[in-house]
């Protein structure tokens, strides 16, 4: 099977109100390049999808969210709850499903100059509202929105609960078993989930209901970030991004046994932390073409540490 062949299986699987001709035609926008599966050291593969216009694992989840709504007038008024550069690749999504722009909720102080940089290039900054909140804003809006109680005022709010998210994730899980079972057909599957985000707590669960053969472990929370990469770099070649170090460590903690292997997500490429990640692995980053934007552009808020109801408001009227 094809990565393709997995993602129709997994969506016809759990969005069973949508005919098989119309999600198969879907899922053969969705999937347009396949997956990385990469072996790193003896006992870790490294899962990859970075061939999309944002070079992160997001552009896959946020295409299907996109091909998912087809209401122009429902696209137009989406507002997605994201951190980091999740923004930029829902923005890209949007853009090529429909040439709308969704409004972003923003927290405070987790895009990267590079980020920001990339979220203006993909979109206009006429075309562009980015409002910028701090965490506590977010959640309270986030949970509005799991709770449906602005969805009919505002149109869409989209949090890493949506549904369409859940089904791109547990497909993602499905293809690592795919990849591992054509390069190590003896070997189990064992992920780190991490525990702090209940979005991939539930992908895993749904996953393992649909019978996936995956042993699916907690993540810890008891490391030093900078010595990890070090180490894993050192040892391996390979350089984690940060958001990857805690797979990685939470794999490395455990007792593998011989027919194990583990599995972690690289959520985008290291090239977009290279002011955190050159002085740990004594190297210099070339930064893709796909990541090179122009300096003198930058990302304008909306509004700054505006109140819930500012937004509630702001996005009403």
């Amino acid at each position: 099977m094809s990565q393709r062949d997995v993602a129709f299986v997994v969506a016809n699987t759990l969005l069973d109100s949508i005919s098989p001709e119309v999600l198969r035609d879907i899922v053969d926008m969705w999937i347009v390049s396949d997956s990385t599966f990469r072996p790193v050291g003896n006992t870790m593969y490294a899962y990859e999808y970075l061939s999309g216009p944002t070079m992160s694992i997001y552009d896959m989840h946020a295409r299907f969210l996109a091909l998912m709504l087809k209401n122009p007038e429902e696209m137009s008024r989406v507002v997605s709850c994201s951190r980091a550069d999740s923004s930029s690749a829902i923005c890209q999504a949007f853009k090529s499903a429909s040439g709308c722009s969704p409004y972003i909720l923003q927290a405070v102080g987790v895009l990267s100059e590079l980020e920001k940089r990339q979220l203006v290039s993909i979109v206009p900054s006429d075309k562009l509202c980015v409002i910028k909140c701090d965490e506590s804003t977010l959640e309270i809006l986030s949970q509005r929105a799991v709770n449906n109680i602005a969805n009919q005022s505002v149109g869409m709010l989209i949090t890493d609960d949506n549904l369409y998210y859940r089904v791109s994730r547990v497909a993602v899980l499905f293809d690592m078993y795919r990849r591992l079972k054509v390069m190590n057909p003896d070997k189990k599957l064992v992920f780190a989930c991490d525990k702090s985000q209940k979005s991939c707590m539930d992908a895993c669960m749904t996953a393992a209901k649909m019978g996936l053969p995956i042993r699916i472990v907690e993540t810890v929370s008891d490391y030093d970030r900078d010595e990890v990469i070090k180490c894993a770099y050192k040892n391996t070649g390979y350089i984690l991004s940060p958001r990857a170090v805690v797979q990685w460590v939470s794999l490395e903690s455990l007792q593998l046994s011989a027919d194990e292997v583990g599995v972690f997500v690289q959520p985008s490429h290291p090239a977009k932390h290279r002011k955190l990640l050159e002085p740990l692995i004594n190297q210099v980053m070339p930064l893709p073409h796909k990541l090179y934007f122009n300096p003198s552009i930058h990302l304008r808020y909306k509004f700054n540490a505006p109140t819930v109801n500012t937004i509630i408001n702001f996005l009403t009227n």
